[in-house]
Formats: C-alpha cells, sequence, structure tokens
C-alpha cells in the first residue's frame, strides 16, 4: 500500500523549502503528498521536484476563499503536476445558510473541475458534527452535493466527536476514494 503524507503535519519545514521537505518525505517512506499551499514554486518546477523524489501529487488542501476567486488557476495548477483532488479543508458552518453556501460552492467547482480531470473534496473536523435540524453537517455536505463530490473523510475528527470512524466510512464509501 502506498501512503501519501499531508504537507500540513510539516508546515514548519515547507516553509524553510519546498525541495528539501519533498526530499525529506521521500526519504522517510512516502510515495506521494497532499499541499497545503504550494509555496514559490510554479507548477513546472513542483512536478519537477516530484519527479526528481520519485513522489506523486494526490492533491492540495485550497482554501474556499481560493474556491472562490482562482478556482480555475488552482485547478490548473493542480492538473499540471497531476493532482486528482483538490479539497476545502475547512469552512465556517455555524448555520444552515453557511452550510449551504459550501454545499453551493462544491457543487459549482466540481463542474469547472470535470474540465481539468479533476474532482473536488471536503475535510472535515469535529465541527462538522455539529447539528442542524437533526443531521450533522457533514451528512448535510455529503447529501447535498454532486456524486463526483468526494469527503477526505479525516477519522481523527470523526473519532473526536464521539463516532466510529468505520462506521462512517460504512455510511458515505461512496463518497470516499
Amino acid at each position: 500500500m502506498e501512503v501519501s503524507l499531508q504537507l500540513w503535519s510539516v508546515r514548519d519545514e515547507v516553509e524553510k523549502s519546498m525541495r528539501d521537505t519533498l526530499k525529506m518525505v521521500k526519504e522517510h517512506g512516502y510515495a506521494g503528498v497532499e499541499y497545503a499551499g504550494f509555496g514559490d514554486l510554479t507548477a513546472e518546477e513542483m512536478k519537477a521536484e516530484l519527479k526528481k523524489n520519485g513522489l506523486y501529487s494526490i492533491g492540495s488542501h485550497t482554501g474556499m476563499d481560493l474556491f472562490e476567486t482562482a478556482l480555475r488557476e488552482n485547478l490548473e495548477y493542480n492538473q499540471k503536476i497531476g493532482s486528482k483532488y483538490m479539497i476545502i479543508p475547512w469552512a465556517k458552518c455555524e448555520s444552515k445558510e453557511e452550510v449551504q453556501k459550501v454545499i453551493d460552492l462544491l457543487n459549482a467547482s466540481s463542474v469547472v473541475a470535470k474540465e481539468y480531470g479533476l474532482k473536488v473534496g471536503y475535510h472535515n473536523h469535529d465541527q462538522e458534527f455539529k447539528k442542524f435540524d437533526g443531521k450533522y453537517v457533514l451528512d448535510m455536505i455529503a447529501e447535498g452535493t454532486n456524486d463526483d463530490v468526494i469527503l477526505e473523510v479525516d477519522v481523527f475528527w470523526v473519532a473526536k466527536a464521539g463516532e466510529d470512524p468505520y462506521k462512517y466510512l460504512e455510511k458515505w464509501g461512496k463518497k470516499v476514494e
């Protein structure tokens, strides 16, 4: 089984040098990476660094603000480096209206992402286990989004929220890739 590393977990190293971080990631046995920002490297430079280090890009965590203001630019960057996914890593979900905004953005973005051969998705924390009208926020997102919008289920946060990660993955397995 190949394992990828979410680069947020080594963000201090990334800030110092993306190139050195990618080398370190490979030396620690990882096969791929998921970005949380690209540093100052162009897509062409990033692709070359991935190739040089024998890594691949699974995708990126891309802020909701960038989904709203620079969607195509970020999809193009991800496409150029071989990513499969572009994920919203966090969103304010303190009301049903805010949750609906996330759903609408994911649905609209998924249509554009198809043009680039990518999928979009949402990464949960424990805040998505707040309920509105008896439904968890994460369930609302899963039910309200297009079939090709994925869930990047963070099992730590599912457990922290008091749910069984295995049961949750079973429930939404069709949206988890």
